[in-house]
């Protein structure tokens, strides 16, 4: 394989994706690294060009199987060699791009002689794919997924186009009457939005949209609930015309509200994230451009500090429920962690076993089973989504996790 072909595969699995044929190339490269001598791992002529010496390639390679002894480098761990295990966590790591996992509060002795501990009696799990459905005006459901490209409806005077991982909405501001559509993803589904003024929205597995077709009067505003990514148009743009021209300067400063229960987030033009699941403890709203306002009126109500405005980089955390707390705002957000679902990728710090079986759960679409006290270990990492479940298992194996697989459900056993 020239360097090009290297570079561009190993880029494509950085952003989670490579198909399976091209998986098994890399890890065809992987396996046969210390059988050759490895040339350029980026494109010639780039900044950082440069030969792996052998010398190089091992000590990468050591910094792969530290905690393992040098006999022990092909230790079957349910049957799968660990060298053969490391390939797809390891492979961006060679260059430095941070695919790795590990158990944060593990001694290296704990996963020296990694055991037979991974049980499948059931069937594996394919990751998440590009699935919604979306609920129109009149009630009527229509199932979203890459077969379904093309118009697929008009509403409030927009068509409704789907272009297989997103639907779009083209059409004018000009409707009488607000119209609502429901864009929802189940467990196990993604899906994107681009509503009428040009505002776009990720959701993530087990989310939810519901918005007007076309905005109308002094604000625009949209209701989620799960995890939703906007990238907010900072003025209305006329699809219809296919000029994209601005209107006017009232419209153009329409704030942008985002509703959760309580919750609103209001913005002008900006990208964030809001993460808003009702199983986790708190609700995230993590600003990467401009600004936002953060408000919960029940907090005010209370006496509590229930507003806040934050800039990019910062996050707000709102804890809903009948104990609520003041807004904090944490000013070092993890901003990789937080988009790493949208580039196709689990990424976690210092994060506790429930942590890491909520997100693997809704994307593969799996109940979450604990047989006796889950483990207190905290863990680090980062892992393609676009895996099956048995691979990112066999990974969390490898740190101490003990499971298995009984149909749609994942049982995680002490």
């Amino acid at each position: 394989m020239n360097s090009e072909k290297l570079f561009e595969l190993l880029k494509k699995y950085d952003e989670g994706q490579c198909t399976a044929q091209e998986l098994n190339e890399l890890e065809a490269w992987y396996t046969a690294l210390d059988k050759k001598q490895v040339g350029f791992l980026v494109p010639p002529g780039s900044e950082q060009a440069a030969t792996i010496t052998r010398q190089k390639l091992a000590e990468l390679k050591a910094r792969l199987h530290i905690a393992v002894e040098p006999e022990q480098a092909t230790t079957v761990v349910g049957h799968i060699p660990w060298r053969r295990i490391s390939v797809a966590a390891s492979i961006t790591l060679l260059l430095g791009l941070g695919a790795w996992f590990t158990t944060l509060s593990l001694s290296n002795s704990r996963i020296k002689n990694p055991a037979i501990i991974a049980q499948h009696t059931g069937t594996d799990a394919l990751p998440g794919a590009n699935k919604a459905s979306l609920t129109l005006a009149d009630g009527r459901i229509i199932i979203l997924d890459s077969a379904a490209v093309g118009k697929l409806a008009e509403q409030g005077g927009s068509d409704v186009l789907n272009q297989g991982n997103g639907i779009a909405y083209t059409g004018s501001d000009g409707a009488a009457e607000i119209v609502y559509n429901t864009l929802a993803t189940n467990r196990g589904e993604q899906y994107s939005l681009t509503l009428s003024d040009g505002t776009r929205a990720w959701l993530n597995a087990a989310s939810s949209i519901r918005y007007p077709v076309a905005f109308i009067g002094n604000e625009r505003k949209v209701e989620i609930t799960g995890e939703v990514y906007f990238e907010v148009a900072p003025s209305i743009v006329n699809t219809s015309s296919g000029r994209g021209d601005i209107v006017s300067e009232a419209k153009q400063k329409r704030p942008f509200m985002v509703q959760k229960g309580d919750m609103q987030v209001t913005v002008l033009g900006t990208h964030f994230n809001v993460n808003a699941y009702d199983d986790e403890t708190d609700i995230k709203v993590t600003l990467l451009e401009g600004s936002v306002r953060v408000q919960v009126p029940s907090l005010r109500e209370r006496g509590l500090r229930g507003e806040a405005i934050i800039k990019p980089g910062q996050q707000a955390t709102v804890i809903p429920g009948p104990d609520p707390e003041s807004i904090k705002v944490i000013n070092n957000a993890d901003i990789d962690q937080t988009m790493a679902w949208k580039n196709g990728r689990f990424h976690f710090t210092g994060a506790d076993i429930q942590t890491v079986m909520r997100q693997l759960g809704r994307w593969y679409d799996m109940e979450i089973i604990y047989e006796g006290k889950p483990p207190a270990d905290k863990f680090g990492g980062m892992i393609s989504r676009n895996m099956n479940l048995s691979n990112v298992l066999k990974i969390l194996n490898l740190s101490g996790i003990k499971y298995k697989i009984e149909g749609k459900k994942l049982i995680i056993t002490t």
